[in-house]
């Protein structure tokens, strides 16, 4: 009898205190590269460990599901205008990454931005972050490649009047 009391007592006294929750994800959270991915707007590489010759790759989403992406993938590969279409694979298990076909011999990481109203702009802690996971990366992005240039026009097949 005199163990069972303490038993009520210690559960009583340990399911009446509060414990402290977190509310928001951990920083460590994994991004679901999906939701990333499912927009119509153009998504521009800023940084990238590939050590190609490369400049303003942009992509732009065709069609999505659970499994695959389909995309335009546009860049200046070795001061010429390259287009090219791309599908992407999920991973069931990891949802932060995909392998893109057809595969390279290479594995790279990117700094995707989606252009918005303002730009193509990093928050500076991301910036930080993936220089911590590729310390060897570079920028191709600038200002530049989202300017209504010639070569834009010609990437996203647009006519001028």
């Amino acid at each position: 009898m005199h163990k069972e009391l303490l038993l009520a007592i210690f559960l009583l006294f340990f399911t009446d205190r509060l414990l402290p929750t977190r509310t928001s994800p951990p920083r460590s959270a994994i991004c679901d590269i999906k939701h990333f991915l499912n927009t119509s707007l153009e998504i521009w590489t800023y940084r990238t460990s590939n050590p190609k010759d490369i400049t303003c790759k942009v992509d732009v989403m065709s069609s999505i599901n659970q499994h695959y992406i389909t995309f335009t993938r546009s860049m200046i590969l070795h001061k010429r205008r390259q287009k090219v279409q791309l599908r992407g694979e999920f991973f069931r298990l990891l949802p932060d990454r995909m392998t893109i076909y057809p595969p390279g011999a290479r594995i790279y990481y990117d700094l995707r931005v989606k252009k918005s109203a303002t730009g193509v702009h990093p928050g500076q802690e991301c910036k930080e972050k993936f220089s911590e996971v590729a310390p060897h990366s570079t920028v191709i992005y600038s200002p530049y490649c989202t300017r209504k240039h010639k070569w834009y026009d010609a990437l996203f097949n647009i006519r001028r009047n």
